[in-house]
């Protein structure tokens, strides 16, 4: 067997075969495709989004522990103030801090989404099970 036939030759089954000098095979090295990164690392923006949402869903959840007021608590006295550290989003036109509405908003929009997806998928699984079985 020639150098070049044997060069062809030796990627089998992902891995690599590595041949001694009297022309019988070493060892199976392992090949390229399985010493690389994990896919995970590979695809940065996939990391950067799952971060994100598991950002939102923690700060849902723990809307009451972070927001310093409730989102329906008013103050008169302090309408349309400005970013400070007592509001650090400000104050709305009824004196409602900014901040502690974002935090609860992300409940609703949470609820919203997981809602506007559970049903069509239930509704999708049912029709797909349906036309399977009476095809």
């Amino acid at each position: 067997m020639d150098k070049t036939a044997t060069a062809t030759a030796m990627a089998v089954d992902g891995a690599a075969m590595q041949t001694n000098p009297a022309g019988g095979i070493a060892a199976a090295a392992p090949a390229a495709s399985v010493l690389r990164r994990p896919a995970r690392w590979k695809n940065r923006n996939l990391l950067i989004g799952a971060v994100m949402i598991v950002l939102v869903v923690l700060v849902a959840i723990f809307a009451p522990a972070i927001a310093p007021r409730g989102p329906q608590d008013t103050d008169y006295t302090a309408r349309l103030k400005p970013p400070s550290l007592e509001h650090l989003m400000g104050t709305d036109n009824l004196g409602r801090d900014v901040f502690s509405r974002v935090l609860y908003g992300a409940r609703i929009d949470l609820q919203v989404g997981l809602v506007s997806v559970i049903f069509p998928f239930l509704i999708g699984g049912l029709l797909g099970c349906l036309a399977g079985y009476y095809g």
